[in-house]
């Protein structure tokens, strides 16, 4: 499923939209992943980090294996969507 990702520059169109539209990270990632990216049969997430060093974990499928710690040093693991 990552061919989706490449083939609708996902990456460049998150960073786009987030410096020309303002867009904060989690809007940025969910408006793509969950709206434009599904619409075509992609499935799949990603793991976004913005400026300050906020984590989003952003997916259209039922789980994801993710890891991560934010600026506070809370330390995360997780594998459902609805964690």
């Amino acid at each position: 499923m990552g061919e989706y990702f490449i083939r609708y520059a996902v990456a460049g169109d998150i960073a786009a939209r987030m410096r020309y539209l303002k867009e904060d990270v989690h809007t940025a990632c969910e408006t793509v992943v969950q709206g434009e990216l599904k619409s075509v049969g992609g499935e799949g997430g990603l793991i976004a980090i913005d400026a300050q060093g906020e984590l989003h974990f952003a997916m259209n499928s039922s789980g994801m294996y993710r890891a991560g710690i934010d600026r506070d040093g809370q330390f995360s693991v997780k594998i459902y969507a609805d964690e």
